[in-house]
């Protein structure tokens, strides 16, 4: 029951920032569970992964997806999530879960100081899909790859403020399209850790079913709270975890 707890509040952050997820599910497997971080991160992104999908699923039916973004940083986002998956297991448990509370922080603060920018899309790199735009998604994407191997996150966190300030796409048309995007390469994550650490299938599949169940109820709550609340609440969540996790280590 308490790993389906777990999972459940995994889906309603994932559900309700387009990122999140993951930052909790590491946390959570590791000091709620009892995990090693590798461990952690490997079934983190199978978690995160199949709890996008019921996400995908329930915004299909809106045509709320901006399908081409996705698909320009899914590109680039699988084929440099191995590389990060590669370096993260040079190194030690304790150096990745510091970088890793370090991360949350930065994209933290960093998100509740550009929360009214993030609600508006009047600033952006471009008004539509040409050329720029895909090469500052395709850049975009490699850094979202990179980091999904490395820690073990869907990267929501660093997808939704770069579909915003990338193509000002509406918050929430670019949480949902962000769902896409780590789905395919949390998968392509999990891949590359898959063999190099042992995955307990009954924790993966209790923290999917209660990340299904959130994930749904967050597409609920979203309806109902503006751009500017759900950024806010998404960046306090990191800066909070991310400290915890520091001070942890």
């Amino acid at each position: 029951m308490v790993l389906i707890i777990f999972g459940f509040i995994c889906g309603i952050a994932l559900g309700l920032t387009g990122g999140g997820g993951s930052i909790l599910a590491v946390p959570l497997l590791t000091y709620g569970v009892g995990l090693d971080f590798h461990s952690a991160v490997t079934i983190s992104l199978l978690v995160v992964g199949f709890t996008a999908v019921f996400g995908i699923a329930v915004n299909y039916r809106n045509q709320d997806i901006h399908y081409i973004a996705a698909a320009v940083m899914i590109i680039t986002g699988i084929i440099f999530a191995p590389v990060g998956s590669y370096i993260s297991q040079a190194l030690s448990d304790s150096l990745l879960m510091l970088s890793f509370s370090v991360l949350m922080i930065i994209i933290g603060i960093w998100s509740l100081v550009k929360a009214k920018v993030m609600s508006s899309s009047d600033k952006s790199v471009c008004k539509s899909i040409g050329p720029k735009c895909i090469i500052a998604l395709l850049i975009s994407g490699g850094i979202v790859g990179t980091l999904t191997g490395f820690f073990g996150v869907g990267g929501g966190f660093l997808i939704v403020p770069a579909l915003v300030f990338i193509t000002a796409m509406p918050i929430k048309r670019a949480i949902n399209t962000s769902l896409l995007v780590i789905f395919v390469v949390s998968i392509s994550g999990f891949a590359s850790h898959y063999g190099q650490t042992s995955v307990n299938w009954y924790i993966a599949s209790m923290f999917i079913i209660g990340g299904a169940i959130g994930m749904l109820i967050a597409n609920k709550i979203k309806k109902k709270l503006n751009d500017k609340v759900l950024q806010t609440i998404f960046a306090i969540m990191l800066v909070v975890l991310g400290l915890f996790i520091y001070f942890s280590n």
